[in-house]
């Protein structure tokens, strides 16, 4: 799950806006800052979730000689796991709520 949403009193009436989508993680990280940016000096706030590899119920129909893949690709996570669906939601929730 890749968003980001936008608060733009005014401009988009105060509305919350989902921006969803793919590409590379460095280039969502940029499209925020870029959108940051030119949109300060209007009031918008642009918060950001971009996380990075999920264990999601998805995973439990890769087939099994994907795991030892999966397990070496935890080696290369700063936490050493899979981030998960729950962290994502509460994330989420917060920056909706602040």
């Amino acid at each position: 799950m890749n968003y980001q949403s936008v608060y733009a009193p005014g401009l988009f009436a105060g509305q919350v806006v989902l921006v969803t989508g793919g590409g590379s993680g460095i280039g969502r990280c940029v499209a925020h800052e870029v959108a940051a940016l030119e949109w300060a000096d209007r009031g918008v706030r642009v918060k950001a979730v971009a996380p990075g590899y999920i264990a999601s119920g998805g995973m439990d129909h890769y087939p099994s000689e994907m795991g030892p893949m999966l397990r070496e690709m935890t080696q290369t996570i700063p936490l050493g796991r899979f981030g998960t669906e729950e962290i994502i939601k509460e994330l989420a929730s917060r920056q909706l709520r602040s």
